[in-house]
């Protein structure tokens, strides 16, 4: 049955970022700090894929509300983490090598305190009774109209990807 996959997925992206957001209150290293973005992602497009399918019973910018703050923080640490690998692959040339890594390395101190404080207003209570809601209106969903929503979703990204390739018409 689809609503019992998508239930079951999603109940395994928030298990996941659970215990994601147990080990990074504590580490921030950067493997930790993709996987919680990673599994936000997850659930982001399970909560959009709803939406597509039965606007009025999934309000996607309702259930992603408790996540928004931790995925946004994170995601400024994240592209800082990615800057700064970037520039290892090359050797120093100047000062100014030497000044950017600095700014960023500045810049990663306050994005980590900035994570640190969303985690701390982070509910795992509040995630676990959205969890709760939307698997129990999810499993009510027919099994056509999931299906449909698939079929809807693929057809807009070939129709997507079409005008993106040149002399497609």
């Amino acid at each position: 049955n689809a609503s019992v996959y998508l239930c079951n997925y999603y109940s395994g992206k928030v298990k996941n970022l659970l215990a994601e957001v147990k080990k990074t209150k504590t580490t921030l290293s950067e493997k930790q700090v993709h996987k919680l973005r990673v599994d936000i992602k997850g659930i982001k497009s399970v909560f959009q894929f709803l939406e597509f399918i039965d606007p009025a019973t999934f309000p996607e910018k309702d259930y992603y509300k408790p996540l928004k703050a931790v995925f946004k923080q994170a995601g400024k640490l994240r592209e800082i983490h990615i800057n700064r690998l970037s520039l290892n692959k090359y050797e120093p040339s100047d000062l100014l090598d030497c000044a950017f890594k600095k700014a960023l390395r500045k810049k990663e101190r306050k994005a980590r305190e900035k994570l640190k404080k969303a985690l701390t207003t982070f509910d795992p209570k509040k995630v676990k009774a959205i969890k709760s809601s939307l698997v129990t209106d999810a499993l009510k969903l027919p099994e056509a109209l999931i299906i449909k929503g698939l079929q809807g979703a693929v057809n807009d990204d070939l129709k997507a990807i079409k005008k993106r390739i040149p002399g497609r018409v």
